[in-house]
Formats: structure tokens, sequence, C-alpha cells
């Protein structure tokens, strides 16, 4: 692709074949880019990539990808983005913003949230995408700073049943009945 620019998703070959794509000086991935992509297993996203639409890797069942290797130049990842794909580890995306959307990372095997940068809010189930980190079952920790952040979030983190908060610091005791089922929280502080 050239330098700075994508294509829409027809572009890129038949998705029951296509199986590794390498993207290049790729500042953008547009909305449904590789939505169900089936053959899919490997994609390298380029430092210079900044924003993902919504649903580009939706439900693409066999793509792996380490969420350390995630670029830490996005700044914005839309709705269902990496939707029941085999993310795993740890997520690190300091320049992200605005709002982590619904079904964007549910059904992953991501293990930590240590930065989202300045997401203020996690959006509410959408469709049949569910929410945000719904049913991320290898989800252990999320760093203080990211909650430190949020403001708004309506049942994020459902399904996440390693999650284990040991101390939940919250600015609004209003806050805690959303997280959903899944989290366990061992001592909640309003601050």
């Amino acid at each position: 692709l050239p330098t700075g620019t994508t294509s829409a998703h027809q572009n890129f070959g038949d998705k029951n074949i296509l199986e590794e794509i390498e993207l290049n000086g790729v500042i953008s991935i547009p909305q449904n880019s590789f939505q169900e992509y089936k053959k899919l297993t490997n994609v390298i996203l380029p430092s210079s990539l900044t924003t993902l639409g919504g649903g580009a890797f939706f439900n693409c069942s066999e793509l792996s990808i380490d969420a350390s290797t995630l670029p830490k130049s996005i700044t914005s990842i839309a709705y269902g983005c990496f939707y029941k794909t085999k993310l795993y580890g740890e997520i690190d995306l300091p320049n992200l913003s605005g709002t982590v959307a619904y079904g964007t990372f549910n059904g992953t095997q991501i293990s930590k949230i240590k930065s989202l940068g300045t997401v203020s809010s996690f959006g509410t189930a959408g469709a049949s995408m569910g929410y945000p980190f719904q049913d991320c079952t290898a989800l252990t920790e999320i760093s203080q700073s990211v909650w430190d952040n949020i403001i708004s979030y309506d049942n994020s983190f459902q399904g996440c049943t390693s999650l284990y908060i040991d101390e939940f610091r919250v600015p609004n005791l209003e806050k805690i009945n959303p997280l959903g089922g899944g989290p366990r929280i061992r001592s909640i502080r309003d601050l």
C-alpha cells in the first residue's frame, strides 16, 4: 500500500485465502477492512499507525497479535476492532484518547491493561458485539492509572472472570455497580 494510505477491504484479496499482511507506512486502517478474514493469522502494524476503524479485524478468529506490539502511536481504536481475535498480552497505548467503544477487545486474551492514554470512558454494549472488554477471561490486571482517568463505564468487564481488583479506588461510588459480572473486588475506597 502507498505510504500514509489504506484501501477498502475488498482490495486486500480473497478473505478466505489471505493469511498474512504487512502494512508499511499506513496511518489509518478503515472500518471493516479485514472483517471476518478467517484465514488471517498474522498482521504487521507499522509504527506510523494512528487510527483503527470500527471492525478493522472484527471476528478474524485465527488472527494472533501480541498486544505489546500494537504501535504506541495509536490514538483511536473504534468499536469491534479486535472482537474475537487472538489478541493477547499487555496493552500499553499511551497516546489513545476518547472512548474504548463497544466490542473493541471483546473475547480476546489480553492479560493486562497498562495504559490507555487519556481514555475517559468505556462504551456500552452495542449490537451483538457486547461490552469493550467483555469475556476477556485472561485479563488479570488493570493499572490504577487507567482507572484514574475513567469517568464512565458500563459493564465493561462483564465475564472477565480472572480479573481480581485488590483495591478499587474511585472518585464516585456510583460507578461500582456497572462493572458487570466477573471482576472480584476486595475493597472499595472513595477518593
